[in-house]
Parts: structure tokens; sequence; C-alpha cells
């Protein structure tokens, strides 16, 4: 398989992966209607916009580190894998359930960089360990995926049948994700730096 989509599918599932909670808010923000959903769209797509920056820069730094060691960088979405799937069996709450108290866009900027951690971490391993010329695809596949969870939450605010299941099921869903992302940066593959 090519290089470019295998990138393009993996930034995809990490995607997803690291942002099963973030489209449970936007469909809570979107329906509640504290905000317009104009100040929701914008707030998280440029929240999303700054954790990308964010794991673009830490990777650089990732990368002063000798290329035969960026593959254990996986190790970091595996342990978040498991920390969430730990977090289940101990009954935590989700992110889902916070809420903003002030208005605008920045507000749910700021509320969406909170729940983005996961994201972050897990961006940054995929940076460090991916070649230089296949991160434009992983900006594109990126954008194109934070456009789409807008426009699904927006859907999705609208059919609560949809929405509910996907809010109670997304959380076990993610640990898995996660280890399966982490498995692949430490598996050798052509997206690799070396």
């Amino acid at each position: 398989m090519e290089p470019v989509l295998i990138i393009v599918a993996l930034t995809a599932i990490t995607f997803v992966a690291t942002n099963l909670d973030n489209l449970g808010l936007l469909v809570i923000l979107i329906a509640e209607e504290s905000y317009s959903a104009r100040e929701v769209a914008w707030g998280y797509l440029l929240s999303a916009l700054i954790v990308f920056a964010a794991a673009w820069l830490v990777a650089e730094a990732v990368e002063l580190t000798p290329e035969r060691h960026l593959g254990y960088l996986g190790f970091v979405p595996i342990g978040l894998g498991l920390y969430r799937a730990w977090e289940l069996t101990r009954g935590q709450p989700t992110d889902t359930s916070i809420r903003a108290s002030s208005a605008g866009m920045i507000a749910v900027t700021l509320l969406m960089l909170a729940q983005s951690a996961d994201t972050l971490a897990v961006y940054v391993s995929l940076f460090a360990d991916t070649s230089e010329n296949l991160e434009m695809a992983m900006l594109i596949t990126f954008s194109a995926c934070a456009v789409g969870w807008v426009v699904l939450a927006r859907w999705l605010a609208g059919h609560r049948l949809i929405a509910e299941p996907l809010e109670r099921w997304g959380r076990y869903l993610l640990p898995v994700l996660l280890i399966i992302i982490g498995v692949l940066i430490l598996l050798d593959t052509p997206t690799d730096v070396a």
C-alpha cells in the first residue's frame, strides 16, 4: 500500500480515536444551544488547529532523538488506551459531562483544548514516527476530519437516537483504538522516518 494512503488512514483513525469525547461534547454544546452553532464550530476548529500545531512542534523537538528510538513513542497511545480502559473499570465519569460556563468561541476553544490531551500526545508520537514528506497529507486529513466532525456533530445534535448511543459506547471504543494506534507506531511501516 502507498505510504500516503497509509498515513491518511492512520491520521483519520487517530483523529476518530482521540476525538470521540470531543464529538460527544460538540453534540451536547450544539444541542443545548448555550452557544451558537457557529461559535461551537469555530471554537472546535481553532482548538484542533492549535493541537495539531503543538503536536508538530513537540514532534520536531522529539526528532532530536535517534531515529531507531522513535517507534517507542507508540507506548504513549498504548499507555493512554490502557489508562482509559482502567478508568472505565473504575467507573470514572466521561469527559463529555464537562460544561462551559462562559459564552463565545474562545470559551469553546478552551473547553475543547482541555479535552485534547490525548489527541496531542498521540499526534506527537505519530508525527515523530512519520516521514517529513507525509506531514502535509496528515495536515489535510486532520483538517478534513475536524470539519467532518463539526458537520457530524451538527447532524447528530438533531438526532438524539443516534447521538445517545455514540456518547454512551464511544468511551469503550476509545481504549481499543488507542492501543491499536500505539501498536502501529511501534511496528515498522512504510510511513516511518527510518
